[in-house]
């Protein structure tokens, strides 16, 4: 399972995340890691739009230098 406890830590300034798409993404993250055979999958922000919010994620291949891919859903 991956580890989304850091964003508990920047609620206190009003960065918040709900439970329901911290459910999500725990749950969705190790399915991506396995899929794209990621080394690792890690959240990196949300974007807030009129119609809709997207959270973004990127997979990192076997290092920071080689291939990166990013998903939002």
């Amino acid at each position: 399972m991956e580890d989304l406890s850091f964003l508990d830590a920047v609620a206190s300034t009003g960065c918040v995340i709900s439970l329901a798409h911290k459910a999500a993404m725990q749950s969705s993250f190790p399915l991506l890691k396995k899929q794209n055979k990621f080394s690792k999958v890690m959240f990196f922000g949300k974007v807030m739009g009129k119609v809709g919010d997207y959270l973004i994620a990127v997979g990192i291949e076997e290092s920071f230098l080689s291939g990166k891919k990013f998903f939002f859903w």
